[in-house]
C-alpha cells in the first residue's frame, strides 16, 4: 500500500477523533436536565434575553427539562454582569423566586467551590435555602446544608448526594409550576 495514501488515511482518522471529541451538541443543546446546578452560567446568559421578560404564557410554554434554566436567565437578566449586585435585586424579588436562587446559588458553589469558599462568599443564602429545602420536602438535605453551615465540610458531598438523589432539580421544577405567578414578570388581570 502506497505510504502517502497511508499518512492521509490516518491523519483524516485522526481528524474525526479530534472533531468527535470537541464537539458534543447533545450536552450542549441538551439543557438543564442534563446539567447539575453549578454548570452553565454562560448557558443562562445566552439566554437571558429570551427570557428577560416571563410571563405565564411564555412560562407555560417551556418544557420542563428547560423551566429552571428559563426561570434563572430571567432572574441573571435583572442583575448586572457579574452578578455584584444580586443580593440587592434578589430582596426585591418574590420569596419563591429568592428560593430557588438560594438553593441554585448554594448548591452550585458547593459543587463548584467547596465548603469554605461557598461558607464565605454565600453564608447570606444558607438559611434561606434549607428552609426552600424542607419546603420542598427535602428535611435530611436541609439538615446536612445545616451541617456544612456549622463548619462541617464533610456533610458538604453528602448534601450534594443527597440534593442528587432526591431529585432536587425535579423538585425545583415542580416547585415553578405550583408557584407560576411568583416567577413571571407580568401576570395578566383577572
Amino acid at each position: 500500500m502506497n505510504p502517502a495514501i497511508v499518512l492521509l488515511f490516518i491523519v483524516v482518522i485522526g481528524f474525526l477523533l479530534f472533531i468527535a471529541t470537541r464537539h458534543r451538541p447533545a450536552a450542549e443543546d441538551a439543557g438543564m436536565h442534563r446539567r447539575r446546578i453549578g454548570d452553565g452560567l454562560r448557558h443562562l446568559r445566552a439566554l437571558e434575553e429570551t427570557y428577560a421578560v416571563m410571563t405565564p404564557a411564555l412560562l407555560s410554554q417551556i418544557p420542563d427539562s428547560q423551566v429552571l434554566e428559563a426561570v434563572l436567565a430571567n432572574l441573571w437578566a435583572k442583575m448586572r454582569p457579574g452578578l455584584e449586585n444580586a443580593s440587592e435585586v434578589m430582596r426585591g424579588l418574590s420569596l419563591p423566586r429568592q428560593a430557588l436562587y438560594a438553593v441554585y446559588t448554594v448548591t452550585g458553589s458547593l459543587r463548584q467551590h467547596g465548603a469554605a469558599q461557598t461558607l464565605r462568599d454565600e453564608a447570606e443564602w444558607f438559611p434561606q435555602c434549607a428552609q426552600a429545602l424542607r419546603a420542598l420536602e427535602m428535611d435530611e438535605t436541609a439538615a446536612l446544608l445545616q451541617s456544612v453551615q456549622a463548619g462541617d465540610a464533610q456533610a458538604a458531598e453528602a448534601y450534594l448526594e443527597s440534593f442528587s438523589a432526591l431529585d432536587g432539580k425535579g423538585r425545583l421544577v415542580w416547585y415553578v409550576r405550583e408557584h407560576v405567578e411568583a416567577f413571571c414578570d407580568e401576570v395578566p388581570s383577572p
